[in-house]
């Protein structure tokens, strides 16, 4: 069933060419409200002013109808208005149009629409609120890209949490998506970790992640008292570029270490990432990427080093002084070689990494476009902000970070706990049972308070918040969705159930309560386009808080299995099961399971 709002904004289209000769705005600039007040309608569109404003200096003969007829927007609306009830097409699914001032378009659909949504969830299921066709675009999302040797803190939740549910979210609404986990495996921080290890004297063999991580942090305070070991530092890194044997042998060791505790926590998060190149891979691309840049006379000597000056924003830095490469010179090689790799090549290629790299992306994708590497416009940075301690912004340089294994333990720890308290006795046999959902729960709920809100704001990280178990949460809207599931059970409903909602509903008197409901589930599509649009999945978990405190202010009021009318009883139990499949679907996107029982 095509959407309702691609129907109404065709139609206006339509009816706009008719009332005026000025060229009809393209559909995507035609946008429809949901608005506050119900009593407005279910759509609202502010075209008529829009047009007129464009429309006011025009000469009359740019008017279809006589000037003086549309002296104001709501003028306009009106003629507006009396050509789309022509439309036959709109008539079909939209039940009365009315033009208000100062020059609003409001519609009301009709009840059979929305009976014909429970009928597509019904119908389609876990596709439900997917694309109807297979979008001929392709977008890279680069996500996570944790640093080697360092272990997972609860900062690097933005990114990879994030990237995987604009990942799904794209998959979602059928375009083709490749994932690639950029993993920081070059670079300056290296450069301590072996100057630390060849000081020290250690096997690099015998070291853990967090072993790796401590020689990292002690490093970083002795600068502050010796900033001569930031020397021993560059030069260790400089001997790894030219390929020292030595240094070569303690990075690969790193490398290996770190990526097998990483693949632990992808596990555990149910995080799936296509491919994952370390920076290290471009190392023999850079020299050609610098030697164009160089010949081409866009990077410029300065002081001993190469940079890069723009007009509207400061010099980057392409090479420094001591010869060693830089953030840039290895994000232009991974650019060149996604484009050149028939696997990761895109149309979109996304970055979600945070909002201290606004700059260095805005140069780095200007720079690319200066290449011939693709347009500017190509590239897209979803800065998040940033995830902060109740004393300020985490840093693993000052060892000031909360362990990821740590959160995620406890909230599973905690999760399990509330499942046993419910139980009541018998807590060692309910144990084993309850361990599947409370991992399910704890993981969830990490998730849900990373998700639920916008990428680009900052936010106070505390235990409370990411483990509350109530309100605007993961776990509340798995249980609204396992309440749902044992109603269901309980009344012996099947899992193929199907009905012609419309025939057998249409005559059913709907309460307020239960449109309300209805007309949620039908914004689901367009919440899931809106949230791939704006890469910005608090607008599904919004959604989904929304529809499911609706629901269950529904089900604690309302009877649902006595029923003696059996019309409305399967009305009921259906719009129950419609509402337990699309917080499914959302939370499929989120990346959030939902347990057997709470």
């Amino acid at each position: 069933m095509q959407e309702v709002s691609d129907q109404i904004k065709k139609s206006l289209l339509k009816a706009v060419s008719v009332v005026a000769r000025i060229e009809a705005p393209a559909i995507e600039k035609i946008h429809l409200e949901h608005p506050t007040d119900a009593s407005h309608g279910d759509y609202s569109s502010n075209i008529a002013m829009v047009l007129f404003k464009e429309m006011k200096n025009n000469a009359a003969s740019d008017f279809k109808k006589p000037r003086n007829i549309l002296k104001t927007p709501h003028d306009l609306a009106l003629a507006i208005m009396s050509e789309l009830q022509k439309d036959k097409v709109i008539s079909e699914s939209v039940e009365k149009i009315e033009a208000v001032k100062p020059g609003f378009i409001n519609f009301y659909l009709q009840k059979s629409y929305f009976l014909k949504i429970l009928s597509e969830i019904m119908s389609e299921r876990d596709k439900f609120g997917s694309a109807k066709r297979t979008s001929k675009r392709k977008i890279l999302v680069e996500y996570s890209s944790p640093n080697i040797a360092k272990q997972f803190s609860v900062g690097h939740l933005r990114s990879t949490i994030i990237g995987q549910a604009i990942y799904n979210l794209y998959k979602f609404i059928g375009c083709e998506v490749v994932g690639d986990n950029h993993l920081g495996d070059w670079g300056t921080q290296f450069g301590m970790i072996i100057a630390a290890v060849l000081e020290k004297g250690l096997d690099i063999k015998d070291l853990t992640l967090n072993d790796l991580e401590k020689l990292y942090v002690d490093f970083n305070k002795k600068l502050e008292t010796d900033p001569d070991l930031r020397k021993k530092a560059t030069d260790a890194f400089v001997s790894l570029e030219k390929g020292d044997i030595k240094c070569r042998e303690i990075w690969k060791a790193a490398v290996d270490t770190s990526l097998a505790e990483f693949d632990k926590f992808y596990k555990l998060l149910g995080v799936k990432i296509d491919y994952a190149y370390g920076e290290s891979i471009y190392e023999k691309m850079m020299p050609g990427i610098v030697k164009l840049l160089i010949d081409e006379r866009i990077a410029q000597k300065s002081e001993g080093a190469y940079v890069i000056k723009y007009n509207d924003m400061p010099p980057a830095m392409l090479i420094k002084s001591d010869g060693g490469t830089t953030y840039l010179t290895r994000d232009l090689a991974t650019i060149k070689f996604r484009r050149e790799s028939p696997h990761l090549h895109s149309d979109i290629y996304v970055y979600e990494v945070g909002a201290e790299q606004k700059l260095h992306f805005r140069q780095v994708f200007r720079t690319a476009e200066m290449l011939g590497l693709g347009k500017e416009s190509d590239y897209v940075h979803i800065a998040h902000g940033f995830l902060r301690l109740p004393e300020g912004k985490m840093s693993t340089r000052k060892g000031n970070t909360i362990k990821l294994r740590e959160l995620l333990e406890k909230s599973i720890i905690k999760a399990e706990k509330i499942l046993l308290d419910k139980s009541g006795t018998e807590k060692d046999a309910k144990r084993a049972v309850f361990s599947d959902s409370a991992k399910k729960i704890g993981i969830g709920a990490v998730k849900y308070n990373e998700l639920k809100h916008s990428p680009s704001t900052d936010y106070i990280f505390n235990w409370e918040e990411a483990l509350n178990m109530n309100g605007d949460s993961g776990s509340y809207l798995q249980y609204t969705a396992v309440r749902i599931r044992n109603l269901l059970m309980k009344a012996g409903a099947k899992d193929n159930m199907t009905f012609n909602f419309v025939q057998v509903f249409s005559e059913l008197s709907l309460t307020n309560e239960e449109l309300d409901i209805v007309k949620i589930l039908s914004k689901f599509r367009e919440k899931v386009e809106e949230a791939a649009f704006r890469f910005s999945p608090n607008l599904i978990c919004s959604y989904l808080f929304l529809l499911a405190q609706k629901y269950n202010t529904f089900y604690n009021s309302t009877s649902i299995v006595p029923m003696r009318d059996t019309s409305y009883r399967m009305f009921r139990l259906n719009l129950s099961f419609s509402v337990m499949q699309v917080i499914t679907n959302g939370l499929s996107i989120l990346g959030i399971e939902i347990p057997e029982s709470m």
